[in-house]
């Protein structure tokens, strides 16, 4: 958790600059882990929650712990990074349900989920983006590949990023 937190700092900076670029006022983060993503929003003044079902979430005061699946909360922009494979692949549609279910009309999914053959700890459920895809498109959201290019612009050259951001990451849109 705390290797986690000091390791991808600097990418949650970049990305929350990203959201207040675009002018996002609210972001929630799905498996927000120790809550950096949320605390890096918070910084540049986006409204932020998160929530994990891991209880070392609550340290952060941000932060909430409570699985997807139980989350009423909504908001323009919801993000879920390299959590889902995470998760049992049986439980795919409640994912896609749940998150789908958090956007608000007019507002945002961005989603990165690690692929088949990518390393990491605890992956049971890696699958390929088109996977991902063709999920969120059967429950009414649309990919905005121009925004998930600018996106990946964006924090390319900001300088700080991850390779699995770049290669996983998709901006779904809630008509």
């Amino acid at each position: 958790f705390d290797h986690l937190a000091h390791e991808e700092k600097p990418f949650a900076n970049n990305l929350a600059q990203w959201f207040k670029h675009i002018n996002v006022k609210k972001v929630l983060d799905i498996g927000c882990g120790p809550g950096i993503y949320v605390d890096s929003c918070i910084d540049v003044g986006i409204n932020s929650i998160g929530y994990d079902p891991d209880p070392r979430v609550e340290k952060n005061p941000n932060c909430r712990q409570l699985s997807m699946f139980d989350v009423k909360d909504t908001s323009e922009c919801v993000i879920c990074l390299e959590v889902v494979e995470h998760i049992h692949e049986d439980n795919n549609d409640d994912i896609v349900s749940a998150l789908t279910n958090m956007v608000e009309p007019g507002g945002r999914l961005v989603l990165s989920a690690a692929q088949t053959g990518q390393g990491g700890e605890g992956h049971i459920n890696c699958k390929a983006p088109l996977y991902w895809m063709e999920k969120f498109l059967n429950r009414g959201l649309r990919i905005d590949n121009y925004e998930t290019i600018l996106m990946k612009k964006f924090v390319i050259e900001n300088g700080i990023y991850f390779g699995w951001f770049i290669n996983n990451g998709i901006v779904f849109k809630k008509p």
